[in-house]
């Protein structure tokens, strides 16, 4: 009987070391699930702050300056409409202002224009075209050429006049840059949107000068704030015009000179560069 009793404790007893050693890996497990997952999650967002930090900046930056500008115009500058000069002037700014709008919602949501997915498309290149990217082969470092290729990154089929976007992670067809205010590439599709919301986006801006110098004219400032919040926005103004024209003059260039793609001159340029050493 003792020894029954001896017996039976000592199973008990192993029983209980295993079900607590089995508790143990279990939260062990847990615990390492856990970590994984947030070492997971932290790894998405430093992928996305290097990928997408400066997107999320810049975009941010002009979501401010715009609505802050917007406010101010709208409340200080332009004030009641009681004259028919006013009246004109925000018919203009507003006016403007919409269709720089949406030529910068066009950007975002036309997009540059994927590559399509299927693999047994082929590029037909006119002969003209075939002979301007042979001479790709003396790119140095990163040759290229008028066949059709593959990107390992995004693991399709990459056509000839297609480029794969670092920041985007995608390839797009005849992509020109990475436009941060807009957090996606300028290409195929979306370059004349872009091109529009240079255009808009100029007259907008000297529109307001127009304004703000009227009301500089025509009105007397008793409060400083009004007239510091006013020499602020000329100044933001001012950045703003300067990226404008300066973005505009480089794509007039370009188009002028029939180079649409950037991307694709930089890589003429190389090719220059490495015949003229």
């Amino acid at each position: 009987m003792a020894s029954t009793t001896v017996s039976d404790l000592q199973n008990l007893r192993r029983v209980g070391d295993l079900e607590s050693a089995v508790e143990d890996d279990v939260a062990q497990k847990a615990r390492r699930g856990l970590a994984g997952s947030v070492g997971q999650c932290l790894t998405a967002v430093t992928k996305f702050v290097r990928r997408k930090g400066w997107d999320v900046l810049h975009l941010g930056g002009l979501v401010v300056g715009v609505g802050s500008i917007h406010a101010h115009v709208a409340y200080e500058v332009l004030g009641p409409c009681d004259t028919i000069v006013a009246i004109t002037l925000s018919l203009v700014c507003y006016t403007l202002y919409a269709l720089m709008l949406a030529s910068w919602i066009g950007i975002i949501c036309t997009g540059a224009g994927p590559v399509p997915v299927d693999t047994s498309r082929v590029s037909n290149l006119p002969e003209e075209i075939k002979a301007a990217l042979s001479v790709g082969r003396f790119c140095p470092g990163r040759p290229f050429g008028w066949r059709d290729g593959w990107c390992n990154v995004c693991n399709q089929w990459k056509p000839a006049l297609a480029h794969h976007c670092s920041t985007c992670g995608r390839c797009s067809m005849w992509m020109d840059h990475h436009c941060m205010f807009t957090g996606s590439c300028i290409g195929f599709r979306n370059h004349r949107c872009f091109c529009l919301f240079l255009g808009y986006g100029i007259a907008l801006v000297c529109a307001v000068f127009l304004v703000i110098l009227r009301c500089l004219v025509t009105a007397s400032f008793r409060d400083r704030w009004v007239l510091l919040r006013m020499v602020a926005c000329i100044v933001v103004l001012a950045y703003f015009l300067n990226l404008l024209v300066s973005n505009s003059h480089i794509v007039w260039q370009k188009t002028k000179s029939g180079w649409y793609s950037h991307v694709l001159l930089k890589k003429f340029e190389l090719v220059l560069l490495h015949a003229f050493k």
